[in-house]
């Protein structure tokens, strides 16, 4: 192809902190996940192997699984991207044409081996063929004669006529391709028969660092994180690895454009082919027809060489080319804004998905927040008032102790009037004695005068 050897990078407005960015780049440098288990494609979008998704249920299959991821913390599907593209051709039959995605964990080329391997996608625009016959077919193309020659699919049938339904489809299989599940209806042959022919391969370019992924939080606390408004859209000279968002936009923007299954015009070469150049821009409308299929592809089928001369690509039982390469770019203008349109749409429907869960886990932080306050208001109050029971204990026990010293100076007091009224008693029984030893003494001396009466008395000197 002739293509620049300059990646190009989309423009991306969200800034990852230090430490989502911290976690690319150990994801970078160690090419695996942190996890103990190794995720797959079907574990990431809880899909079992062998799955088939209508285009129109992509939508839902990609909102529960980027809500898992950020509910359970698990692996993003913003991580999951395609690292290359395969254009395959059934050899046999009607020689019916389909992509083969392979997807990996951000975008890192197929060949590193199991570490980075997520599995694969079959993308393809088929019919109900319990349904539609040849006959049908038949009618179909007579019923869009009048612009068998476009290749827009925009026209809008009318109610006569036979219209044919396009089951455009994503087939999930892990890297192995293997289906070890008994209740689903799909055998491993599915991904690639053996005679399959790889027309075209084109394989992204690896950034470094990883792509941003926008609707991770990764390391960035759930109340900080906001995911970006819009998503840059896909430029015709992307060279990096398609999101899973971006593979589901190109296959509903097909289907939009071109509901309808038409032999001659919108069937499975024109989905094949719009597909790939929606994707892999104008490297892909470059890419040289691949010569040989390499061994270590094994879902592209035999082991000998195949050239892919042998087939060519838009031809139906090898009888006529119903849908020419230039018919398919003359619509990419048309489709490329679809398809920029339906990324835009795709994407701010995952993005309020993930706001959902966020703002159900911020209410729920809050809470938590909220919760942990209370707790630490009620601690502190069990503590004040512990405090303060403390305190008033402290009060009470000098209280009790200043009672208690009172109660000994009282006691010491009523000891020492105690004393003293006992002092004073003995001192007035005392005085109580000398009075009646003096009472004694005085009646004895009375008793005594009578008897010395006749006596005479002392002489008393002469009066002047």
């Amino acid at each position: 192809m002739g293509s620049s050897t300059t990646p190009y990078k989309r423009q991306y407005d969200h800034q990852s902190s230090m430490l989502s960015a911290l976690s690319v780049f150990v994801h970078r440098i160690l090419r695996y996940p942190m996890a103990d288990n190794q995720p797959t494609l079907t574990s990431i979008l809880h899909k079992e192997p062998g799955t088939v998704i209508h285009v129109t249920r992509l939508t839902d299959a990609l909102k529960l699984a980027y809500e898992q991821a950020v509910r359970n913390h698990g692996f993003s599907p913003d991580r999951a991207r395609v690292c290359q593209l395969s254009f395959m051709k059934e050899r046999l039959q009607s020689q019916h044409e389909y992509i083969l995605a392979y997807v990996t964990i951000d975008g890192q080329p197929w060949a590193e081996g199991a570490s980075v391997r997520l599995g694969i996608i079959r993308c393809e625009r088929t019919v109900d063929s319990e349904l539609v016959t040849p006959k049908t077919h038949a009618k179909a193309v007579s019923s869009n004669t009048e612009s068998s020659s476009k290749v827009s699919g925009t026209s809008s049938p009318s109610s006569q006529g036979t219209y044919i339904a396009a089951a455009d489809q994503f087939i999930l299989f892990d890297p192995t391709g293997i289906v070890k599940t008994t209740d689903v209806c799909l055998s491993t042959s599915r991904i690639s028969k053996p005679n399959d022919v790889c027309l075209y391969e084109h394989r992204f370019q690896t950034p470094a660092p990883a792509p941003p992924c926008l609707l991770d939080p990764a390391q960035i606390p759930v109340l900080q994180f906001s995911p970006p408004e819009t998503c840059p859209v896909r430029s015709r000279e992307d060279t990096s690895p398609p999101s899973l968002y971006d593979l589901a936009a190109a296959a509903l923007a097909l289907n939009t454009f071109a509901p309808q299954y038409v032999l001659l015009r919108t069937q499975c070469y024109w989905f094949a082919a719009m597909f790939f150049y929606l994707l892999g821009g104008n490297r892909a409308a470059d890419d040289k027809p691949k010569g040989t299929i390499p061994d270590d592809l094994v879902f592209h089928g035999t082991k000998k060489d195949v050239t892919a001369k042998e087939v060519k690509e838009g031809t139906f039982y090898k009888l006529l080319t119903l849908v020419t390469e230039a018919d398919v770019k003359k619509a990419y203008d048309t489709l490329h804004e679809a398809f920029d349109g339906e990324l835009t749409r795709l994407y701010g429907t995952l993005r309020c998905a993930v706001e959902g869960v966020l703002q159900q886990q911020r209410d729920l932080e809050q809470a938590r927040e909220e919760a942990i306050k209370e707790k630490d208001r009620a601690d502190r109050a069990i503590k004040q008032a512990r405090e303060e029971a403390i305190k008033q204990k402290d009060r009470a026990d000098r209280a009790i102790e200043q009672a208690i010293e009172q109660k000994d100076l009282a006691d010491r007091a009523l000891k020492e009037a105690t004393e003293q009224k006992d002092r004073a008693q003995r001192a007035l029984a005392q005085k109580d004695l000398l009075l009646a030893q003096q009472a004694a003494q005085l009646e004895a001396l009375r008793l005594q005068s009578p008897s010395q009466a006749g006596q005479p008395g002392p002489s008393r000197a002469p009066q002047a």
